[in-house]
């Protein structure tokens, strides 16, 4: 059985740390276990792919030549002097930050923080109650069992296959993560799902068994993420908003917001793309696949926001508000159509 990636890596830092010499790729693959077996084509492209990741993560590898057997030669080492922390020197208030910190997250080892913090900073300064520090908690649902495997894929650009028990029963699932979003104690992978051909979210905690890598491995990625692509975004995107398709052809509105009310929709609403305008007001264009849904989110966001175009969709805005007020004012009552909406 081969050695895991990050056995390897751990095996590698300890190597090149405890070194007071260069030494060279030879001698990592004699030395280093999870090298050995591996051919000398091979161990490049995953020493290659190795030192990224210890650069990635801030890990300073130092790099000069050496001379073996009289030729020159690249020679790896870690120096400890710029890898280990120095010394801290921590006030009271940033001691006490550091525990509310800890305290806020629940890991799966409970003592994992505590331990952390007594080999950064030691212990409390008494003049700082620990028990005012203890009512903070989260659950990061760090225990989710295919939480590692999933990080591994969207750090590695790996595409990926998993059992997914969704709402129409098990099914095997093709995924390009792009990336991992955490809302309420639930972990969601979000990416390009290969049977729908369009970007989807999977909660970690509906896959059945493990996720498993499509492909073996080598050099290179197996997908690009979009640029500019943001995960969060992507989560958030209600269900109204939809993409053509045969079936249900999305509609394209045009909403505008003025400016007392498009500062919030840009915090609230992050998956719009607004487009400002010179006297702070913004607009957005929505691709809507189900108008019932659509409407009743336009409405919920009450005055400072007109449904320009389309039409039709304007007139299911305003048959909608004749619903509402048919239902709450008595009869004969005269109701004024509000401007965003006017027909005609």
């Amino acid at each position: 059985m081969t050695v895991r990636k990050a056995e390897r890596l751990l095996n590698l830092i300890a190597f090149l740390l405890e070194t007071d010499r260069l030494i060279t790729p030879q001698q990592i693959q004699d030395t280093v276990p999870g090298y050995a077996e591996q051919s000398w084509e091979a161990f490049k492209r995953m020493f290659e792919r190795d030192k990224e990741a210890l650069r990635e993560v801030g890990i300073p590898l130092e790099v000069a030549s050496v001379a073996v057997l009289g030729e020159p030669e690249e020679g790896y080492r870690i120096p400890k002097d710029r890898y280990y922390l120095p010394e801290l020197d921590l006030a009271p208030e940033e001691l006490a930050s550091l525990w509310l910190a800890a305290g806020l997250v629940r890991l799966q080892d409970p003592t994992a923080a505590r331990t952390a913090l007594l080999k950064l900073a030691g212990e409390l300064p008494p003049e700082v109650e620990r028990a005012r520090l203890s009512w903070l908690s989260a659950d990061l649902g760090l225990a989710v069992p295919g939480l590692p495997r999933a990080f591994e894929a969207v750090a590695e650009r790996r595409t990926i296959t998993f059992e997914y028990r969704g709402r129409s029963g098990p099914r095997t699932r093709t995924l390009d993560p792009y990336g991992l979003v955490h809302r309420k104690g639930t972990w969601y992978l979000v990416g390009r799902d290969h049977d729908r051909a369009e970007n989807r979210s999977f909660r970690l905690d509906r896959v059945s068994g493990e996720l498993r890598f499509r492909n073996k491995g080598g050099a290179g990625a197996d997908f690009v993420a979009p640029e500019g692509f943001r995960p969060q975004e992507a989560l958030e995107v209600p269900p109204f908003v939809g993409r053509d398709t045969p079936e249900a052809p999305a509609v394209d509105a045009l909403v505008r917001f003025d400016a007392s009310t498009a500062w919030w929709i840009e915090r609230s609403h992050p998956w719009l793309h607004l487009t400002w305008g010179s006297d702070g007001d913004a607009s957005a264009r929505v691709p809507v696949s189900d108008s019932a849904g659509f409407v009743s989110w336009l409405l919920s966001l009450g005055e400072g926001v007109e449904l320009v175009e389309p039409e039709a969709l304007r007139g299911e805005v305003l048959a909608r508000l004749e619903e509402i007020c048919d239902g709450v004012l008595p009869k004969g009552s005269e109701v004024g159509v509000p401007p965003g909406v006017e027909n005609g």
